[in-house]
């Protein structure tokens, strides 16, 4: 399988590719718009910005910058409204009380949470930190051993359920209480995350905006310093922290566990990440882990971690805190350990709050035994059923949320199709352009086979040649012989560098040389009509491309929590390391179908007729796209494709379809509009409801 990312060795990567007609080394060009080398690129770029910083006014500059590239690509925040929050219980244990509260950080969009309050009386006010768990089915239940250790150091904690935890489940099953459809937290925040992108939004804005009035909440409340807040989390819950340290200044003190790495190191592992951590051309903005903390300079933050991988931020971070005078302000609490095992270092944790928030005198109380005082499941239950969803009727979710924000937008649809191809291209980040064979010129007399025999129509696979001044690099290997056809696996230099794989099938007998281009969905269905349908096209002479639509999407991920939920379909995880760094498997798949129609254009000369294209489900869309782009495609046929992104958008739980977004696509077009623009050209057309997509 052909990987979108490929290794670079100074300018090109040298490797011996297996099972082809030749043994020599093949300079192979990188792929120039692989993920990792645009990331490699962006960052690089970045930090030398960083690095140009050297007064604390540039520094300040930079920070209004990235703060407002942030806001920029997250999404509008809401307009504040009421917190209609309410105490519905209590628990008092030694040295803390817990209360538990509900409010809204929007209209009927309710946040369940507990407040953990001193029973110390020695000060009127409290220093408080805000808290979100790590990724967890219980939510804030799975903070109290943290909590509790805060609580009895003198702290006001406001631990709360993110979207998708603990009794915030947006995808709940009826049939299994306290499950979720989703498969878990992971699954629903990235099932979450997939409808804001069609309107060039991030969920981050919602997690983010949580946070914002869980600080608005414990500034209401006459215990509570509201100078003295500070926000901690570990993994998925330092992720809100570093969200709201950097984006809320009223945060007074942060401290991030287990997250701030790199994005360089990410895109190259299997390790998950959430929609809520960033958005859409994070990267391709220049905005790494490293601008969290330094959005919040100089104000005191820790970077925590148990594992490798922080060491670069925190060298950055500390050069730019240099620059208000800041140093000391930066603290560095490593130790030895598995992920968000803290418990070592917590006394450290909670001395560097203690500094920030209360000095004192004495050093902080820690013996590691919260948890001997865990109390009943009930101190943890705000909800009356447990589930917000079943306890408030018409409670709002991400989901009827962005369905307003979606209703309130008016976008322009396209006027022609000169402006549907330019917005094709900005949407999906596609850019390889179709070739401009001419009908008019002879074959050109290409190196015959190793065994001497002519092909087809002039098709010669075994050298590169150049025709009408295009050259046409690549190589083919024989791979099965028919009785009436050769089938060819062709690997072909892409115009961006890197390898395009397909299969070519061509009949051993043929009038007219007329070109065919498929892209079968994985799905078994539609693979299985997908063979009946090349069988029907090589009998009536067709040479072939046969695209395998995993070449340049990757493979299934998996990442260090285990198996992605199948709800969220097959290329999750690779559709947000594309749309990181500016680019969506939809744009490389258009890229892909174009490159292989300018390959069937140039070998086969001449051709009156044009090209012949079909797909199914996913890839249904992919050759819509690519038909809009490229004349070459005089007729497509489609399968099982989605109606409209609209239709994906008004889905309550739309299964399957991380690789047919594209952020901000309805901002622009639909699909009913690629429809239109091809006219007659488009000839079958069968869709799917309204997830469609491969199904």
């Amino acid at each position: 399988m052909i990987k979108r990312s490929v290794l670079v060795m100074a300018a090109f990567v040298f490797v011996v590719l297996p099972g082809w007609a030749f043994s020599q080394t093949v300079i192979i060009p990188p792929d120039r718009s692989a993920p990792d080398v645009l990331a490699s690129r962006e960052l690089e770029a970045r930090r030398g910005q960083v690095r140009g910083v050297r007064t604390r006014f540039e520094a300040e500059g930079r920070q209004a910058r990235v703060r407002e590239t942030m806001l920029r690509l997250i999404g509008p925040l809401p307009e504040k409204g009421s917190l209609n929050d309410r105490i519905l219980g209590e628990t008092i244990l030694p040295g803390f009380r817990i209360q538990r509260i509900v409010f809204d950080s929007q209209p009927g969009f309710h946040v369940t949470a507990l407040l953990y309050l001193p029973s110390s009386t020695l000060v009127e006010r409290y220093p408080a930190i805000v808290m979100a768990p790590d990724h967890s089915t219980v939510g804030k239940a799975s903070d109290f051993a943290v909590a509790a250790a805060f609580a009895r150091n003198g702290f006001a904690v406001f631990s709360y359920d993110p979207i998708g935890e603990g009794e915030r489940l947006q995808y709940p099953d009826p049939e299994n209480e306290g499950r979720s459809l989703a498969g878990g937290p992971v699954g629903e925040h990235a099932e979450a995350g997939l409808q804001p992108l069609l309107i060039g939004e991030s969920v981050a804005k919602y997690f983010l905006w949580d946070g914002m009035r869980a600080v608005d909440y414990l500034e209401s409340r006459s215990e509570i310093d509201g100078g003295r807040i500070g926000a901690y989390g570990c993994g998925s819950g330092g992720a809100m922290a570093a969200l709201l340290g950097a984006l809320d200044t009223r945060i007074a003190a942060v401290g991030t566990a287990c997250y701030l790495s790199g994005f360089d190191a990410l895109l190259t592992k299997d390790v998950m990440l959430d929609g809520e951590q960033g958005a859409a051309n994070w990267v391709k903005a220049g905005l790494d882990f490293a601008d969290w903390v330094e959005l919040a300079a100089p104000r005191p933050y820790a970077i925590i971690a148990t594992q490798a991988g922080t060491a670069a931020t925190e060298k950055e971070a500390r050069d730019f805190y240099k620059l208000f005078d800041a140093d000391a302000k930066l603290a560095y609490i490593t130790a030895p350990g598995g992920p968000s095992d803290l418990r070592v270092i917590m006394p450290r944790i909670l001395e560097f709050f203690i500094n920030s928030l209360q000095p004192q005198p004495f050093p902080p109380v820690y013996d590691d035994q919260s948890g001997a005082m865990q109390p009943r499941p009930e101190a943890f239950q705000v909800t009356s059923t447990g589930q917000v969803s079943t306890s408030y009727f018409g409670a709002e979710t991400v989901f009827t949320l962005n369905m307003q924000e979606a209703r309130a937008l008016s976008p322009a649809r396209p006027k022609d199709l000169g402006e549907l191809q330019r917005a094709i291209r900005e949407v999906t980040a596609a850019e390889v352009e179709p070739v401009k064979v001419r009908r008019d010129v002879p074959v050109p007399k290409a190196v015959a086979q190793e065994s001497g025999e002519p092909m087809l129509c002039g098709v010669h696979l075994e050298k590169p040649y150049a025709s009408d001044g295009l050259w046409v690099e690549g190589k083919a290997s024989r791979v099965k012989e028919g009785a009436n056809y050769s089938s060819w696996q062709v690997m072909v230099w892409g115009s961006r560098g890197g390898l395009i794989g397909f299969t070519l099938v061509v009949p051993h007998r043929a009038e007219t040389c007329s070109l065919a281009l498929m892209i079968p969905s994985l799905m078994e269905t539609s693979y299985a009509e997908g063979q009946a349908e090349l069988e029907r096209l090589v009998a009536s002479g067709h040479i072939v491309a046969l695209m395998n639509p995993q070449q340049r999407a990757g493979e299934k991920p998996a990442f260090a929590g285990g198996p992605l939920p199948p709800l969220l379909g097959y290329y999750y995880l690779t559709g947000v390391r594309d749309q990181l760094v500016g680019r969506t498997i939809l744009g490389y798949r258009i890229d892909d179908a174009i490159e292989a129609a300018n390959y069937l254009s140039r070998i086969v000369l001449p051709h009156k007729q044009g090209i012949f294209a079909e797909a199914w489900g996913h890839t249904a869309l992919v050759l819509l796209h690519a038909a809009v782009l490229d004349p070459q495609l005089t007729r497509v046929d489609v399968h099982n494709i989605p109606r409209s992104y609209a239709g994906i958008l008004a889905d309550p739980m739309p299964k399957d379809v991380a690789e047919d977004i594209a952020p901000g696509v309805l901002l622009r077009y639909d699909v009913p509009d690629l429809i239109e623009a091809l006219g007659d050209r488009l000839g079958g057309v069968e869709p799917s409801g309204a997830q469609g997509s491969g199904r």
